[in-house]
């Protein structure tokens, strides 16, 4: 009896893992096209602000993650200042694509879907 507990309880943790695996390619962008350095910075990397290089694309920056499903707050860091948008550039922060952080500012989200 113990023995087939155990067996369905990792049969469950199994499905419930390959679930949690299949990731979605996800490709961010900006336009900080004075920056000579930009990273993406979020909840996917631990808001670590030097660990995803993003690629110099024209008119911007540009690069591609594998998110597993679920919501994802992000911001910009262009040669090593948090950014939200470039400068100048009005954004209507009361539609959907982003949302007030506990700093007072702004952080862009994603919402990846299963």
């Amino acid at each position: 009896m113990f023995g087939d507990d155990c067996a369905d309880g990792l049969e469950s943790h199994e499905r419930s893992e390959n679930f949690i695996m299949k990731k979605k390619k996800v490709k961010f962008r900006c336009h900080f096209e004075d920056g000579k350095q930009v990273f993406l910075a979020g909840d996917f990397n631990d808001w670590s602000p030097d660990k995803t290089p993003m690629g110099r694309v024209r008119g911007g920056w540009s690069v591609g993650l594998d998110l597993s499903p679920g919501r994802y707050e992000y911001k910009f860091v262009v040669d090593g200042e948090w950014k939200f948008a470039p400068l100048g550039v009005l954004v209507d922060t009361s539609s959907e694509c982003c949302l007030l952080n506990p700093f007072g500012t702004y952080n862009w989200y994603v919402d990846v879907s299963p």
